[in-house]
């Protein structure tokens, strides 16, 4: 899913602070990883294009 250039820029305008612990290699916590579950869920209907 993370493939798409599209769904980093919605990552980034959602979560910038999840943004750049991915982009700097760092250990998400797992409220990171409930938050990007969440999101993933709300926007993926939107996505299948």
């Amino acid at each position: 899913m993370l493939s798409s250039p599209k769904v980093y820029v919605r990552l980034i305008e959602a979560y910038p602070d999840i943004a750049q612990k991915l982009s700097a290699g760092q250990e998400l916590l797992p409220t990171d990883m409930n938050k990007l579950t969440s999101w993933a869920s709300r926007i993926q209907d939107g996505m299948e294009e």
